[in-house]
């Protein structure tokens, strides 16, 4: 599995950061199985599409920045959202 942070800068609105577990699908492409928004605190966010960019090409999209977490990193967060 791949954890990782995301975050976001969208004109105009802010800053949008997720964490996600993913599978690795093939170098371009991952299945996303499990998704956090932090804001305030962690929140249970819906999937918005199970096949999603492999996290080696996020420096293609502009204003996206990324970070490795551990599993047990995204876990807690993950833990945190649904209580």
């Amino acid at each position: 599995m791949i954890y990782i942070r995301t975050t976001l800068e969208v004109p105009g609105a802010g800053t949008v950061t997720h964490v996600a577990e993913l599978e690795e699908i093939d170098t371009q492409s991952c299945h996303m199985h499990r998704l956090v928004v932090i804001q305030d605190r962690p929140l249970p966010a819906e999937i918005p599409n199970p096949v999603v960019p492999h996290p080696d090409t996020y420096g293609q999209y502009p204003g996206l920045s990324a970070q490795s977490l551990r599993a047990e990193e995204f876990h807690l967060l993950w833990e945190q959202a649904h209580s």
